[in-house]
């Protein structure tokens, strides 16, 4: 049961690292289309800098399937290394657990989220609507709700004196 719950995990890890290789590339499609759209005399250097901001989504989207996968990986098979030389080096995705991992995983999408709210504002050409405030008053409440998860944690760790 054990080596079924890792071949499980390893295939999901695999296919979400596949995922954003996939919004890499589609990434670095857009920011090809930006750049040869400034020296094409047809296309404005609006739509040049909207294709490069499109890159900067899909590159955010990526770094939040990177985030999940290394993570996921990181928890179910964790690298016990006693090297002192090991020890040293700060990993930059270095996960213990599922909070941990959740509050990254957290942080990385209310990026996105705001950038993708830039992002189609200016792709609004000033025609915004209602219905645009619903993306800001959503990356509010995720903000808060992070903020409170993030406070009870710390109060729980704080308990023990």
């Amino acid at each position: 049961m054990k080596s079924i719950l890792k071949i499980l995990i390893t295939i999901i890890v695999f296919f979400t690292f596949i995922n954003a290789l996939i919004f890499i590339v589609m990434g670095i499609m857009n920011i090809y289309k930006g750049i040869s759209g400034l020296f094409n005399a047809s296309q404005e250097v609006s739509y040049a800098a909207l294709k490069i901001l499109d890159s900067l989504d899909l590159f955010l989207v990526a770094l939040v399937f990177i985030v999940f996968s290394s993570g996921i990986y990181n928890i179910f098979f964790p690298q016990n290394n006693n090297n002192a030389a090991s020890t040293e080096k700060k990993h930059i995705l270095h996960i213990n657990s599922f909070s941990q991992l959740k509050v990254l995983l957290w942080q990385t999408i209310l990026t996105t989220l705001v950038i993708h709210f830039v992002a189609s504002i200016i792709h609004a050409h000033g025609k915004i609507d209602w219905y645009f405030l619903i993306l800001p008053i959503s990356i509010l409440l995720l903000t808060v709700s992070l903020g409170l998860f993030q406070f009870k944690g710390n109060n729980k760790k704080g308990d023990g004196h």
